[in-house]
């Protein structure tokens, strides 16, 4: 399925607005999301200096408030 908020100026205006540091991926298709076995959106794949996947899940344990989060999955990787 698409989603209006996937689309690549949507993703683009979100990547600035958050002034996000590092490459971010657009899959029109979806078919890398599928290769690599994402299920939500976000789904946060890090990946070291060696291309080593490092983590693979969501970012916290609540996309919808930051303030309200208590588990920061990504940071504690």
């Amino acid at each position: 399925a698409k989603y209006p908020d996937d689309s690549f100026s949507s993703m683009q205006r979100r990547a600035q607005e958050k002034r996000y540091p590092f490459p971010y991926l657009f899959d029109e298709t979806q078919e890398v999301a599928r290769q690599y076995g994402a299920t939500r959106t976000p789904e946060i794949f890090l990946f070291d200096e060696r291309r080593v996947l490092r983590y693979h899940g969501a970012p916290d344990d609540n996309y919808e408030d930051p303030a309200a989060v208590r588990q920061p999955y990504l940071r504690n990787a």
